[in-house]
């Protein structure tokens, strides 16, 4: 039975990668996406929808990215809302920046949520002067070299283990085999705030999230992203669902039914 799991996982990621790699005409992005020739062609024109590949002359015809296919949706259910076409090319200018800015990090889909980690640690070790992380021993010579302490979370009694920030790094280092990939999230950790990785990383991982699964119902999981509607009348991206209830002025989009509806044909 495992093996059915593990393999059928591996089926799934495989999948994921085909389709990220995937680039889609213009006629088909705009299927995809519910956009008409003329938006379409507007938006390509203003920079809302950057072309992958193509675009440079005559007979080279424009391809684009998974991403921008789910950029077009999200935009057309804020055209829906009520954004005017100026803030709407001020939003896309922020997801294209955003994932540029993940980019020019080595930043992917694969390793983001270890750039976070690493990240969220630098933050703890510039604010406590240790990190804590679970006392699960899995590398043999951090078993016995780490002072244990126990959780500063109110009410919990779980065992840590005390890191400095260079033995974080090491034990990472270990843990992931990967030297390269430490060094670069050691690297944003230390010249990005959190505040920073959490805005970029929303835009980011709203592009980029996988085709929603199917639950028992047959429809997919709820999952929902906000936006910010400010004194201006512009919009961005909330952090998380505190920001967007702190603001007050928000609207959320159901992002799994939305791209459910577009991939799910697929």
């Amino acid at each position: 039975m495992n093996i059915v799991l593990v393999n059928r996982k591996k089926v799934l990621i495989r999948g994921f990668m085909k389709l990220m790699n995937t680039l889609f005409s213009r006629k088909q992005l705009g299927q995809l996406a519910g956009l008409d020739p003329s938006t379409l062609v507007y938006w390509t024109r203003e920079g809302m929808l950057r072309p992958a590949e193509g675009g440079g002359g005559k007979g080279q015809h424009r391809l684009f990215a998974r991403t921008e296919v789910n950029l077009a949706a999200v935009l057309m259910e804020m055209m829906r809302a009520g954004a005017s076409a100026a803030f709407m090319r001020t939003l896309a200018d922020n997801f294209h920046a955003a994932m540029d800015w993940m980019s020019e990090r080595g930043v992917t889909r694969a390793n983001a949520e270890l750039y976070g980690h690493v990240l969220a640690c630098r933050q703890e070790f510039s604010i406590h002067g240790q990190i804590e992380i679970p006392d699960i021993p899995d590398i043999a010579e951090f078993d016995n070299s780490l002072p244990i302490g126990q959780s500063r979370e109110r009410g919990s009694r779980e065992a840590v283990r005390l890191f400095s920030w260079q033995q974080l790094l090491a034990y990472e280092r270990a843990k992931q085999g990967d030297d390269a990939l430490i060094d670069g999230a050691a690297q944003l950790a230390e010249t990005a705030s959190e505040d920073e990785w959490r805005l970029q990383h929303a835009y980011f991982d709203l592009l980029t999230t996988p085709p929603p699964r199917r639950l028992a119902s047959g429809d997919p999981a709820r999952r929902f992203s906000h936006f910010l509607r400010e004194d201006d009348g512009s919009w961005r991206i909330a952090r998380d669902i505190h920001e967007a209830e702190d603001h007050g002025r928000f609207i959320a989009i159901d992002t799994n039914r939305l791209f459910w509806a577009i991939w799910s044909a697929e």
